[in-house]
């Protein structure tokens, strides 16, 4: 990943590999998790890029730009990290359990994939 420096922050750049076809921007605050802005196709790449470089330095924190293979890849993505997130997080012994029930039965991506091929 690439960490661009702008005049008081930075964009966060991911090279899109052969297999991408979208490119997710986050926003980073100045606390708290990042959010998702937007999700485009990965033909507008460089657009992000020229757009997150004008726009970081209005930013509190700095913009992400990550290539995906799918939104449904991304998606995943999100909700995995959520999962991870109530798995060592809550203060509920109950919930962390489910939780890390569930993260383990969904972590593996590409089976999940070809299953749904399928």
């Amino acid at each position: 990943m690439s960490y661009i420096e702008t005049k008081r922050n930075q964009v966060h750049v991911g090279r899109p590999l052969a297999t991408d076809t979208v490119v997710a921007t986050f926003l980073h605050g100045s606390t708290g998790p990042r959010r998702l802005l937007c999700v485009q196709p990965l033909a507008n790449y460089q657009r992000a890029v020229n757009w997150a470089l004008s726009m970081a330095d209005y930013m509190a924190g700095p913009i992400e730009l990550l290539p995906y293979e799918s939104e449904e890849a991304l998606q995943h993505a999100l909700f995995m990290s959520e999962v991870h997130h109530l798995t060592f997080a809550s203060d509920d012994p109950e919930v962390r359990l489910e939780a890390r029930e569930l993260f383990l039965s969904l972590a593996d991506w590409p089976t999940i994939r070809e299953r749904r091929k399928q």
